[in-house]
């Protein structure tokens, strides 16, 4: 339950308190790192979009995120 819990946190943060927000696309187990004390950690950030920008569109990521970006 952990695991879920932190993932699901980590989403909620992306989405609904990062600015710009975040639309992160690819949410599947294989993009869900664990650290030394299984904390959950979202990867893979490729397909990710900028949430509304001032002009109230989406924007796609043109840059992937680093290992060292992990949410």
């Amino acid at each position: 339950m952990k695991i879920a819990s932190g993932a699901a946190k980590g989403l909620e943060y992306l989405h609904d308190v990062a600015d710009p927000q975040i639309i992160y696309t690819d949410f599947k187990a294989s993009n869900i790192l664990l650290d030394e004390d299984f904390n959950p950690k979202l990867s893979d950030f490729g397909l990710a979009k900028l949430g509304l920008t001032g002009g109230k569109e989406y924007v796609s990521v043109k840059e992937p995120f680093q290992p060292n970006n992990l949410i």
